[in-house]
């Protein structure tokens, strides 16, 4: 006959030692800094996160469905944690095939386990590179079609801008350039509902970077001076020059056809919906006028006008 103050005290240690279990997996996955991992470095990693999965792995299959029920909150966590580093590594290492066969499973336990569309939606966004490294252009572009619509739908800006950044990319990489400029245009809008400069400044210099493709230098030049601007207001000096060299280059090449050409201010931006963002930034820092002294100022020095 069992003793029941022995039977409460092994529940209790079988209990310590699963938290602990799981505890010491997680701290493992999360020790691993993916972004400061060679290509190298990043195959030598993949044995250790494979071991990682087996050990999650034999948990869900062999533990009592009891103590899967009372651990399943933390058992997805972990699960999810490794899935997705192991992801991360794997792109690393160029093995996308991988990361297609892990992506599928972190659809599997989200659809199971979660009611989080969100985190659904991004798994499902991520299939789109790994697809556009296969060759299967069409396919990532269809990903990204109804990760858009899903955006739409539950009124996420972020989401959308994100998705129509990436098929902006997959249309210039399918040599569809006016497409990538359309598709950038109608994501810039959705700035202002995001509001972090540097999300902003990748928008304007992939536009200025397809508009000058195009032959839209004046076009250009505007996105080009809203990416010195953000950079200005957030002190980012080594991207001002860039932005600025950019800028005068642009200038230099539009005097060619049109001697009379002036840089637009940046007040002049503010009537196109792509730059309202920048507007609302400017007008909450206060500081319109002397971002424009400054930049007149840098401008005529580096052109020597």
């Amino acid at each position: 006959m069992p003793i029941p103050f022995l039977s409460g005290w092994k529940t209790k240690i079988k209990q310590k030692i699963r938290k602990l279990s799981l505890n010491s997996v997680l701290y493992e996955i999360n020790k691993i800094n993916v972004a400061e991992l060679s290509q190298e470095q990043a195959i030598e990693v993949l044995p250790r996160l494979e071991k990682l999965l087996r050990i999650i792995h034999h948990w869900w299959k062999y533990w009592p469905p009891e103590e899967i029920a009372e651990y399943k909150k933390m058992m997805v966590v972990v699960l999810i944690a490794a899935l997705d580093t192991s992801l991360e590594v794997n792109a690393k290492s160029g093995q996308w095939q991988m990361c297609l066969a892990l992506l599928t499973e972190m659809e599997r336990v989200l659809q199971t386990h979660t009611e989080s569309i969100e985190a659904f939606t991004l798994t499902r966004w991520k299939r789109y590179y790994p697809l556009a490294k296969l060759g299967k252009v069409t396919e990532a572009q269809d990903v990204l079609t109804e990760c858009l619509q899903i955006y739409q739908a539950v009124g996420d800006p972020r989401g959308q801008a994100r998705t129509l950044f990436a098929l902006s990319e997959l249309s210039y990489e399918n040599h569809q350039l006016s497409q990538s400029i359309a598709l950038t245009r109608q994501a810039l809008p959705l700035l202002e509902n995001i509001q972090e400069p540097r999300y902003a400044i990748h928008f304007h210099g992939n536009l200025r970077f397809y508009l000058t493709k195009a032959g839209e230098k004046e076009e250009a030049a505007k996105h080009t001076l809203a990416q010195l601007a953000y950079h200005l207001v957030i002190q980012s000096w080594p991207e001002v020059k860039g932005d600025l060299l950019n800028l005068t280059e642009l200038v230099r090449r539009i005097y060619q056809t049109m001697p009379s050409y002036e840089i637009p201010g940046l007040q002049d931006l503010f009537s196109q919906p792509a730059f309202l963002d920048l507007q609302r930034l400017l007008q909450k820092t206060g500081g319109l006028a002397k971002l424009q002294s400054v930049i007149d100022e840098e401008v005529k020095s580096i052109m020597g006008r």
